[in-house]
């Protein structure tokens, strides 16, 4: 599974899931709301985000939690 994560500029959490992610070589595509006109597919109020397609699985650092269960 490919999930996409949702990051924002400045974000100390985002960049946090982004190096757990990359630390346990989970593969994502990432996407920086403040550099692209990409946005999520709904409107969001807190970044990282991660998406299964349209499907919001996770947000902030509950994510590595998540993806923990995954990895391990």
């Amino acid at each position: 599974m490919t999930y996409t994560l949702y990051i924002a500029e400045n974000c100390h959490q985002c960049a946090e899931v982004v190096n757990f992610m990359n630390d346990n070589k989970i593969s994502y595509n990432s996407i920086n709301v403040d550099l692209t006109n990409q946005q999520p597919p709904f409107k969001l109020f807190a970044f990282p985000a991660l998406f299964n397609d349209e499907t919001l699985l996770c947000y902030g650092t509950d994510i590595k939690s998540f993806l923990s269960e995954k990895v391990n």
